[in-house]
């Protein structure tokens, strides 16, 4: 049986960690976003649906980290040359 704990208070205490860290890292992230935009152009995030918990999917999204360079007949370059 779950306890108050498992229901409602864990979720909660998520939530709140979750947002209290994105108002302290908040002008960080914009910084390396701007990096990425700068560097790597745009879109700066990365979204990707991948398995969770019980197979359920879930959409990642994170900041890019390489480059969309293809060859001459428009076949991704390898992952080492697109870092």
């Amino acid at each position: 049986m779950k306890t108050f704990y498992d229901r409602i208070l864990k979720r909660m205490l998520d939530i709140l960690l979750s947002a209290a860290l994105l108002l302290i890292l908040w002008p960080v992230l914009g910084i390396l976003g701007l990096l990425v935009a700068g560097k790597l152009g745009r879109p700066v995030l990365f979204s990707q649906q991948r398995p969770g918990r019980n197979g359920k999917l879930f959409r990642l999204r994170k900041f890019r980290s390489m480059l969309d360079a293809t060859d001459d007949s428009g076949r991704p370059l390898p992952d080492e040359a697109r870092l």
